[in-house]
């Protein structure tokens, strides 16, 4: 996400002007997940913030101190090791998917899986399966269609026993092994929308397809019903008279300035928007990044 990496973690990213990490606590909790670890490094102090607010809705949300160095996807559950007694949903916080959190859990455990990864269809392959199993991790290199891991998975605590301390990740430490020892790494295919928001053009992109209402995802309670056709999602935000907005997202605290034609854009919180023609951004309080 290039400079706006330096405002705010991904996790805090909003999406309809509301923090990912938020829409990511509704679909855990509204499938049962009463307890909610977020890994945290750089942002810890801020994070602690958020979770505490996220927290009021009863679903009890914690941060995981990794310290000044991340410990990667597997290190990061080793240190949680003794908190995940029972199977538990991972998943990566920059995802925007209207998965059925419930019935991937449903297929975990009448599986037998020791893992289950949810899976999409892409452009590139990562990963290859065969009735339902997951038999080969693909480096990448071979540009194929295929399943992809989507972020999202179902782990048995058991799996971690091996995991070394550390740095580790979760392929090398987790994926592979469990592969390798014939412990069950299960596949469950996404059927509905599903998109990750690694880059300005897709997280571009993931403001647009939920405000045009094609992301089905549980809503957070501070995000609004939306008119299917509405072309702007606007916050409290102060909009001048004059000003223009064709499909745009507005978070709550910003301000467009009259004369200002905005066209495809995300707006962040404390964002100032000045006069002039602005298309394809996203337009921090300190910084804008084309997503072109």
């Amino acid at each position: 996400m290039g400079k706006l990496s330096s405002e705010a973690p991904k996790a805090l990213m909003p999406l309809l002007g509301v923090p990912l990490l938020e829409w990511s606590v509704a679909s855990l909790a509204t499938a049962g997940a009463d307890e909610i670890w977020v890994n945290a490094s750089k942002w810890t102090a801020r994070m602690s913030v958020e979770c505490a607010r996220l927290s009021s809705s009863g679903c009890q949300v914690r941060v995981s101190d990794e310290g000044s160095e991340p410990l990667g996807t597997a290190g990061a559950l080793k240190a949680l090791e003794e908190s995940l007694t029972e199977p538990f949903f991972l998943v990566n916080a920059d995802i925007l998917t209207d998965i059925d959190l419930a019935a991937l859990w449903r297929s975990h455990a009448t599986s037998g899986a020791a893992i289950t990864l949810a899976t999409a269809s892409g452009p590139v392959a990562d990963l290859a399966a065969e009735s339902g199993w997951v038999t080969q991790l693909l480096d990448g290199s071979e540009v194929r269609e295929g399943l992809t891991y989507a972020g999202i998975s179902v782990i048995d605590p058991s799996v971690l026993e091996s995991v070394q301390g550390g740095y580790s990740s979760l392929k090398e430490a987790v994926l592979e092994p469990s592969i390798r020892n014939d412990k069950g790494v299960a596949a469950f295919e996404i059927a509905g929308y599903w998109s990750d928001t690694g880059t300005p053009k897709r997280y571009l992109d993931g403001n647009l397809d939920a405000l045009a209402g094609k992301l089905n995802q549980v809503l957070p309670s501070s995000v609004k019903a939306l008119v299917p056709d509405e072309l702007n999602l606007v916050g409290d935000a102060v909009i001048s008279e004059g000003a223009e907005l064709r499909h745009c997202v507005i978070s709550s605290g910003a301000s467009i300035a009259k004369g200002a034609v905005l066209e495809r854009c995300v707006v962040w919180r404390g964002a100032k928007v000045r006069k002039g023609k602005y298309k394809d951004l996203i337009i921090g309080a300190k910084t804008s990044v084309s997503a072109l």
